[in-house]
């Protein structure tokens, strides 16, 4: 019995993590209707195309997001302050509902805030995506291209749209769950993050 629990832990070293996994939620990323795993090094390689994020929510109703092309977010400890924690809400950007544009905004500095409410007939997931059982929340958010929003220049932002397909560097995804203020204006505790990197092979 014990050999057989040592060979399983040893296959599943050998063959590496399936998704991104903590207490609040977990994020799997798919491609070509695979499930992709993540390795030791919090790395799923992609092909340069089309891929989906698959997000559960496990008793929360948003998750936090941050892309960038900077590895800072993946090299710092994982309990080191998040700037501007409380003011994260504020600091989301406005993005299509339905995820209409299929685009991964690229900007260091802002979030995304992922979320589900019943109460509200729109959502930021694919449409017809979301599925509810008990206080779990299962939705998608297939990506086609990347956004780049570059604010050098402090008088108007500068967009730039690229495809998959070109030779992009790597993403580096920071995801946070937290516990907002009773106004619902501030973050007031956090609940778990997970960083990890998207990197493309031909």
């Amino acid at each position: 019995m014990k050999f057989l629990i040592i060979a399983f832990v040893l296959c599943c070293c050998s063959i590496g993590f399936i998704h991104a996994q903590t207490a609040t939620f977990d994020i799997e990323v798919l491609q070509d209707g695979k499930q992709i795993p993540v390795n030791e090094n919090h790395e799923f390689r992609l092909k340069r195309a089309p891929f989906v994020l698959k997000v559960r929510l496990k008793g929360i109703s948003e998750v936090y997001c941050q892309a960038g092309f900077s590895d800072s977010m993946l090299i710092k400890p994982s309990n080191a302050a998040i700037a501007n924690f409380k003011e994260i809400p504020a600091m989301s950007m406005a993005e299509e509902k339905f995820n209409a544009s299929q685009a991964l905004i690229i900007q260091s500095e802002s979030w995304h805030c992922w979320f589900y409410d019943p109460k509200l007939d729109w959502h930021r997931f694919d449409q017809e995506s979301v599925s509810v059982k008990g206080n779990e929340v299962v939705a998608t958010k297939t990506i086609d291209k990347l956004l780049i929003i570059d604010e050098t220049d402090l008088k108007e932002a500068q967009r730039f749209e690229r495809k998959l397909n070109e030779p992009n560097p790597p993403v580096y995804l920071f995801f946070l769950s937290a516990e907002e203020d009773k106004q619902h204006w501030y973050l007031d505790k956090e609940l778990d993050r997970y960083v990890f990197k998207l990197s493309w092979s031909d």
